[in-house]
């Protein structure tokens, strides 16, 4: 998610505001697994917790800041924003499927022969 943040935000680096987003919300992105390390010991605390309470409070900031700003929220925010969210839902998902499993047992398998 990082990389394709940072990929636009360096496509938008002559458009400041949309810019400055991009990297923000790449950054936010890259929070997720700081924030999954907290010595947190409660139950209820896991990986599915960690962006409704940490990341997306912090997107929501974002175009809160957007809205009093400028009046407005930044496509960049957006799109960014809704790609962040997408992608963070749908990886538990799809990590645990048959087709996905096999997948990530064929590269275990086949890079073991490059080290």
């Amino acid at each position: 998610m990082f990389s394709v943040l940072i990929y636009f935000a360096f496509r938008k680096r002559f458009e400041p505001s949309s810019h400055k987003r991009l990297v923000l919300i790449g950054t936010f992105a890259l929070l997720n697994a700081a924030f999954d390390r907290w010595p947190i010991h409660v139950a209820w605390w896991d990986n599915r917790v960690t962006p409704l309470l940490c990341v997306y409070p912090l997107l929501l900031l974002l175009m809160v800041y957007d809205r009093w700003s400028m009046k407005r929220t930044l496509p960049a925010t957006k799109w960014a924003t809704l790609f962040l969210i997408v992608v963070q839902q749908g990886r538990d998902a799809l990590g645990h499927t048959e087709l996905w499993q096999r997948f990530a047992l064929w590269v275990y398998v086949h890079s073991r022969s490059f080290v």
